[in-house]
């Protein structure tokens, strides 16, 4: 299991293909993906990686300046206190 990102033309030929953007989920499973795009051409990315011990949704952010060929390291935006 992994998080990959491709870019296709509006005719769906692929132009970029499977970039990984993270590893395995830490707990197990990918329950979200949530991409979008801003003005200047960046790409974001937020997703869950599954739930910790204490039921809390592992939440993660990485984005691209690049049109997705390279991706930031993945930023944790959850934390058990």
């Amino acid at each position: 299991k992994a998080l990959f990102y491709t870019k296709m033309d509006s005719a769906l030929n692929v132009i970029l293909d499977s970039v990984r953007i993270s590893d395995n989920p830490d707990f197990n499973s990918y329950d979200g993906i949530y991409p979008s795009t801003d003005r200047s051409g960046r790409i974001h990315v937020m997703w869950h990686a599954g739930k910790t011990g204490v039921d809390i949704p592992e939440a993660y952010y990485s984005r691209s300046i690049d049109g997705g060929v390279s991706w930031s390291i993945k930023d944790s935006l959850s934390a058990v206190i």
